[in-house]
Parts: structure tokens; C-alpha cells; sequence
């Protein structure tokens, strides 16, 4: 008899300790985009000297690679690049990344040459300014997470840059503020520009100037403070270095979504500084939204994160129900083992996928089923055998 209540309290012991840390395993699993509603975003390549020829065979699978590894360096895993024709890719994600959106598809149409000036429209070329073998590469600098990029100081277009922001500085050329104490203060800019063309002028990226163009303003991402803080370290200029502001909603007070979001757009644009020269022009077509392709595992509450009641999990507590009612009547109490030993086997199977990070899909679900037949299958012939032995 101890060895029956013995027998009946591990298994209780084992049910109860799946049970309540089965939720807050399985949310931690990545879902597929299948589960989720998404967002499908159609690019179009082009030859870069002229749109009207027709690409090279091959050219959309070439494009789309680099893709992918742009969507890994946003650190976005849950997507889909697809390619349709010669010319055409389609890129699928879930909306949980919506709130990048707008950068995602900048940076993965992303093909500008990159220039430095200074306001007065003296140009230093990336392949000019730019060190090269280095990257751009993210830093805190007083506090603040800062954009770093290495830079050629003997190169003679880079030198030019340098001289005449110095010559501003001199004479107070620079952009007039006032302090927190009412003194007017001059600030000397260094710009870095991409998407850079012959013909572009800081004085078009002027908002009260008459020659302002939105398109042209646009290409001006960064700027580094020259007249303060603007090369890392302090005593040497072979690298520039430019501050993210965290407080962006100027309470003197930097949250942790603040500081997160800091850290994401100086992420962002050292994604676009590293970004590759591509072999073809890309152009953005247009979005739209995805729905999910089937029902959804996980409920997101606004304090909580809980399992949905779906069909496919109603279902499966059925199915389970019903083999363990059939069970009980062939093997009586050793269905209780069987019942543990399967609930086992599917929780070890979801706590291993999370563990290396195995994205969970429709594949995984037949994966569970598959495997809890198995054991449930070697359970019925086990047991089988035990009681012909135990009949001789």
C-alpha cells in the first residue's frame, strides 16, 4: 500500500511541477509568423544606370541574401524573404517589429554613397573618409550611447573638411543658439549624408531658405559636434563620434524605454554606415498587412502572458483525455504512468526547442504529436508485455 500512495504522489508531484511552469515555459518560445499577423513589404531591384534594362538572371536571389543578413543585424529572426520573377522581393514579418518599420525598409533598400561636409558644402567621400577595414561601431561617451566611426586622417579630402570646420570655428561661422544663461553660442557641425549627389547643398536642407528640398534635407543623418565632443577619444581625431540623445521628451529624466530606444537607433544607423555597396538600385513598392495563417498560441494580456484556448490546444486536451480514458481500461493504474511519462516527454520536447532556439511552427506541433504517440505506443507495448509475464 505505501508503495501505491508512494507511486500516486510522484506522479502528482511530477503533474503539478509541469503544470504550473508549463505557461511561463512555452511563452517563451518564438512563434513563427504563421501564428501571428504580419506585414509584407514588396521591393523592386533596377539596374542602377538604367531602370529600364532588365536585371540579370539570378540578380532578386543575390539581392535577397543580403536581406537576410540586414533583417540578423536588426536582430529580426521572425521573417520571410521570398522572391518572385527576376526583379521582385517580398519580405514578411510580424507586426511585433511595427514599431521599426519605417527603418527596416529604409535600411533594407538602403544602397546610398555616403559623404562628410561641413555647412559651407566642402565633401568628403565615404570611400575618402572612411578607414579602411574598420567599421562603425557603437560606444558610451559620457554617458550616452554614442555612434563611432573610424576615420582616414591622412586622407587629403577628409584633411579639407577638418580645415574649414576649424575655419569656422575661428570666425563663428557655426549655427548660433543660446545657453541656459541667455549667451549666444556658435556650434560647428560635421554632416554625414547618405544617398549623396553631385549637386547637393546644405543650404537645401535649410527649412527658412528658398532653395529647401525635403528629399535633398533628408540625406543628412547625423551630424557630429565639432566645436565640443566631437572626436573619441578626446585627444586623438581619428575617430568621430556622435551622441544619441535619451531624453527625448526633455523631462531631465531618461526612462528605460528612453534609454532602449537610444540604444536601437544608434544600432540603426551603424547598420546603415556598415551597410555593403549593392550591385543594383532597390526601391521600396509597397506594404501590406498579413494575416496570420492560422490560430494564435499565446494570449497577450496587459499584465499578462497566457496560453490561448484554441482549437488546436482544446483539441489536443481532448485527444489526450480520450487515450487516457481507453488506457485506463486495458492498463488500469499503469496508465498513470504512461499519462506522466508522455506529458513528460512533450514538456522536455518544447523545453529543449527553447533551449536551442528553435523557432516554434506547424512542423514543431506534428513534431509533439508524433512524439507523444511514440511514447504512448512503446508505454502500450511495455505494459503489454508485463502483463503476459505476469500471467505466466
Amino acid at each position: 500500500m505505501r508503495r501505491f500512495w508512494a507511486y500516486i504522489v510522484l506522479a502528482f508531484t511530477a503533474l503539478l511541477a509541469m503544470g504550473t511552469t508549463f505557461t511561463n515555459l512555452f511563452v517563451k518560445s518564438t512563434s513563427n509568423i504563421e501564428y501571428q499577423n504580419g506585414k509584407e513589404i514588396v521591393f523592386r531591384i533596377s539596374d542602377k544606370d538604367n531602370k529600364d534594362l532588365e536585371v540579370e538572371e539570378g540578380a532578386n536571389l543575390e539581392i535577397a541574401e543580403v536581406m537576410k543578413q540586414r533583417l540578423d543585424n536588426s536582430n529580426i529572426t521572425n521573417y520571410e524573404v521570398d522572391t518572385v520573377g527576376d526583379d521582385t522581393i517580398k519580405v514578411i514579418f510580424s507586426e511585433q517589429n511595427s514599431e521599426n518599420y519605417e527603418n527596416i525598409i529604409y535600411y533594407l533598400s538602403f544602397n546610398g554613397k555616403l559623404a562628410l561636409s561641413t555647412s559651407t558644402d566642402t565633401f568628403a567621400l565615404d570611400d575618402e573618409f572612411l578607414l579602411e577595414g574598420s567599421k562603425a561601431y557603437l560606444d558610451t561617451v559620457n554617458g550616452y550611447p554614442s555612434i563611432v566611426i573610424p576615420v582616414n586622417t591622412e586622407n587629403a579630402d577628409y584633411k579639407a573638411v577638418i580645415e574649414e570646420a576649424k575655419r569656422q570655428l575661428d570666425s563663428g561661422e557655426g549655427e548660433t543658439s543660446t545657453d541656459s544663461e541667455g549667451n549666444s553660442v556658435s556650434t560647428v557641425y560635421l554632416y554625414l549624408w547618405c544617398d549623396y549627389e553631385e549637386g547637393d547643398t546644405y543650404d537645401k536642407t535649410v527649412s527658412d531658405n528658398e532653395e529647401y528640398d525635403e528629399k535633398v534635407a533628408s540625406k543628412i543623418i547625423m551630424k557630429f559636434n565639432y566645436t565640443d565632443g566631437a572626436f573619441f577619444p578626446d585627444d586623438e581625431e581619428n575617430k568621430l563620434a556622435s551622441a544619441v540623445n535619451i531624453d527625448t521628451n526633455g523631462d531631465g529624466v531618461a526612462s528605460t524605454t528612453e534609454v532602449k530606444n537610444a540604444y536601437n537607433t544608434a544600432r540603426y544607423f551603424i547598420n546603415l554606415i556598415n551597410a555593403e555597396e549593392l550591385a543594383y538600385d532597390i526601391t521600396f513598392m509597397y506594404e501590406k498587412t498579413v494575416p496570420a495563417w492560422t490560430e494564435s498560441l499565446i494570449v497577450l494580456g496587459s499584465n499578462n502572458v497566457s496560453l490561448a484556448m484554441s482549437k488546436t490546444f482544446i483539441s489536443a486536451i481532448i485527444a489526450l483525455i480520450l487515450a487516457t480514458l481507453i488506457l485506463v481500461i486495458f492498463f488500469r493504474i499503469s496508465t498513470i504512468s504512461t499519462f506522466v511519462i508522455t506529458l513528460g516527454t512533450v514538456f522536455a520536447g518544447i523545453a529543449f526547442s527553447i533551449l536551442f532556439g528553435v523557432e516554434f511552427n506547424l512542423a514543431s506541433i506534428v513534431g509533439l504529436v508524433a512524439v507523444s504517440i511514440v511514447s504512448i505506443a512503446s508505454s502500450i507495448i511495455y505494459f503489454t508485455k508485463f502483463k503476459e509475464e505476469c500471467y505466466k
